[in-house]
């Protein structure tokens, strides 16, 4: 895809870090030196419980705030503006 992210993970990991990434879109894909990376599944990267818990601001584009306790001012949802939940 010509992606700017295949440097950038290829950079990280040669760095030592532990690079996964997922995109519903592409399953797998070369980083910039080679390797073949695939994709992982959101919630094997994510606890998203704790993302909510210690975020200072999360920009939520797919709605994953919903079913989490929230801070004013912590979520901006794209399209719906700021939100908070209980």
């Amino acid at each position: 895809r010509n992606s700017p992210a295949a440097d950038v993970l290829a950079g990280i990991a040669e760095r030592g870090a532990d690079v996964r990434f997922h995109d519903p879109h592409v399953s797998s894909f070369r980083d910039a030196v080679g390797i073949i990376r695939e994709s992982t599944d959101l919630g094997a990267l994510l606890d998203w419980a704790r993302v909510y818990e210690r975020a200072d601001l999360v920009v939520d584009t797919v709605d994953s705030s919903h079913g989490h306790a929230t801070r004013p001012r912590q979520v901006l949802r794209l399209g719906a503006g700021w939100s908070s939940r209980s």
